[in-house]
């Protein structure tokens, strides 16, 4: 078995835990793998595989370090790879994340015993342009936002080519039910149980009484075109919270259900979504 680590290197105490990790996957027969950019960060033992771009095949568990950002984009670049994701919790709310920084020999255990199942979650594909020229996958959400312009942006958002509303707003989020417990709640919209698969659509503080959230089923394809009466700068794109471009008046982006499922490793316990969400959703500090 060749387990990837995927490693964010800013998180406190991260390299003794990766390196607990390393010693508890090679004493179980794992193969642990880094990305090429990571051997400055740590020593690595001659006993640990380097590779520039994992390849499906090559990879059968991905182990994630950091928080839920670090799973998140870890999914975003290896959903592709078909493989299951165990995250170890380096950070503050740890939503999609399974494993304790201290429990790796037993964590590991119970993957090579198998002992886990696999929750399965929706991704979303973003296509850029008339053109489709670039792909993007999306755990949480996708969003267009006025950026740092003070003025509200107008949008048309279609469903399989149907007009479903003009916003004119600060922006509209496309998102995930993963996703409706992230930005998409911040802005009202609603919580989406994991296993509804749906695409849901929620309007950014929009200037209208009638704009409210909407749940479209997970075959639909959106499209948001920029439809402004002026030509206005400053709209980003964004996936997951990270910036992909800028967008101008008349530009169009293509939403979806992606072909790749995220795979969640979760071992067996009591806690379902709803003790877990209120356990991680309620009051506390940055």
């Amino acid at each position: 078995m060749n387990a990837l680590f995927y490693v964010n290197w800013e998180k406190e105490h991260v390299e003794e835990t990766v390196l607990l990790w390393v010693r508890a996957a090679i004493g179980l027969g794992i193969q642990p793998v880094f990305l090429q950019s990571d051997q400055a960060q740590v020593t690595l033992s001659q006993a640990v595989r380097v590779t520039d771009v994992p390849a499906a095949g090559e990879i059968d568990l991905v182990l994630t370090f950091g928080g839920d950002g670090t799973m998140i984009r870890a999914l975003d670049n290896y959903a592709g790879l078909g493989c299951p994701f165990l995250g170890v919790n380096l950070g503050r709310m740890g939503f999609l994340l399974e494993a304790d920084a201290d429990r790796a020999e037993p964590a590991l255990e119970a993957i090579v015993l198998n002992h886990y199942e696999i929750e399965k979650r929706m991704m979303l594909q973003l296509l850029i342009g008339e053109e489709q020229r670039k792909s993007v996958l999306a755990m949480n959400e996708v969003s267009i936002s006025r950026g740092m312009s003070q003025r509200m942006i107008a949008m048309d958002v279609l469903c399989d080519h149907q007009v479903v509303e003009h916003y004119i707003a600060d922006g509209v989020i496309l998102s995930t039910p993963t996703g409706s417990t992230a930005y998409s709640l911040a802005a009202g919209g609603p919580i989406i149980m994991p296993d509804v698969e749906c695409i849901l659509i929620n309007p950014i503080c929009p200037h209208t009484l009638t704009s409210r959230p909407i749940i479209l089923s997970k075959d639909k394809t959106v499209e948001v075109i920029l439809n402004m009466r002026e030509e206005r700068k400053g709209s980003i794109l964004s996936v997951d919270g990270e910036t992909i471009c800028s967008l101008e008046n008349g530009d169009r982006i293509t939403v979806l259900r992606a072909e790749s499922s995220a795979q969640l490793v979760r071992f067996r316990r009591d806690e379902n979504f709803f003790s877990l969400m209120k356990d991680k959703l309620s009051v506390r500090t940055l």
